[in-house]
């Protein structure tokens, strides 16, 4: 057992004999490596928060606490058991003979290798960006809960690649809760591929999905002019581009911006801007409006409506100054002509 807030720099490893069992108490770190292929530590007991910096390799029982994170290949022969409400962090590739994760959370920070079969109830998967490969025989009951990233420039998302051979059945899950954030859309690079789906399988069979029924998506996505659906029969989430529709319920009885001053020709304006070819000046400002509320939208445009129908207070002190420049050197020419006249005007003398 170590004490807590124990922090080794160099590694843990034995030769011969039995193998070590390590008890982390709190606030535990090793930076070195924590047992070799050739020679693992044995069961492995953390609580508090724990952190792994190098790899770790054990051949006993895994009991996972609280917080524990490993930034380095994970490998044990047992069993692990998640604690629960622990959370439990990998960074790259995990082996394992199998795992339970009853109310764990366990957090994805690569896209990486997953080996080993899985159970769990009330599991949450935080899968990023990242892709997992799963090897193994998994199962899943009541909610499970996958948090993931769609990148709409990337055109791409965290996801669970089911190997072949290798099956994850998701039949008994009472709710799948997905909460994806979509990041870097723009109506721009919406196209009819702009799409991920969330689990696949290399192989048929290899998914059992839940009852389409039972899955739910939350999205949370800024720009009001991209909207998601899900098909639940394949997990894929699809981005589309609808510009169009918003601003029409802006605009209709009833909308936020049906009774503002001027309101035909401002929504007039922006169905001009939806117009706009794709990837233009125009169509990139447009896209921005997305991001603000239909008021700031519309007050955004009626500025620039004004500034197309008369000029700026700046733009008026240029052309200002522009003719007073005018006025001021036709007086000097004038002025001079007139020095140059006067020696021989005989009605000035």
């Amino acid at each position: 057992t170590l004490p807590a807030n124990f922090n080794l720099t160099g590694s843990i490893n034995k030769t011969g004999g039995q193998a070590l069992k390590l008890n982390f108490t709190n606030g535990d770190s090793v930076s070195g490596v924590v047992g070799t292929a050739a020679n693992s530590v044995g069961d492995i007991t953390t609580a508090g928060t724990t952190n792994f910096a190098s790899s770790v390799n054990a051949k006993g029982a895994a009991t996972l606490g609280d917080t524990t994170s490993f930034a380095d290949i994970f490998t044990n022969t047992g069993a692990v058991t998640l604690a629960k409400a622990s959370i439990t962090n990998f960074a790259k590739n995990v082996t394992a003979t199998s795992f339970a994760a009853n109310n764990a959370t366990i957090n994805f920070g690569n896209s990486l290798a997953f080996n080993s079969n899985i159970t769990g109830s009330g599991t949450t998967l935080t899968l990023g960006a990242s892709q997992v490969t799963y090897t193994g025989t998994g199962s899943f009951t009541d909610t499970l809960t996958l948090n993931t990233t769609f990148d709409g420039a990337a055109k791409s998302g965290g996801n669970i690649l089911i190997k072949s051979g290798s099956t994850l059945d998701l039949s008994g899950v009472s709710t799948l809760a997905l909460v994806v954030t979509a990041t870097n859309f723009d109506i721009n690079n919406i196209s009819p591929d702009t799409k991920y789906t969330v689990i696949s399988a290399e192989t048929e069979g290899g998914l059992k999905p839940t009852p389409e029924e039972n899955a739910k998506i939350t999205i949370n996505n800024d720009n009001r002019f991209v909207d998601f659906t899900f098909d639940a029969s394949t997990l894929t989430l699809f981005a589309e581009d609808i510009a169009e529709d918003v601003i029409d319920e802006d605009f209709e009885p009833g909308g936020p911006l049906a009774n503002i001053p001027n309101a035909a020709n401002i929504k007039k304006s922006l169905e001009l801007m939806e117009d706009a070819p794709n990837g233009s000046d125009v169509r990139q400002a447009f896209n921005n409006f997305g991001f603000m509320t239909p008021q700031q939208e519309a007050d955004a445009v009626t500025h620039l409506i004004q500034d197309v129908v008369k000029p700026s207070d700046t733009i008026a002190a240029i052309n200002n100054q522009v003719i007073l420049s005018n006025i001021s050197s036709s007086l000097i020419n004038l002025n001079a002509r007139m020095d140059a006249i006067q020696p021989g005007c005989r009605s000035c003398r």
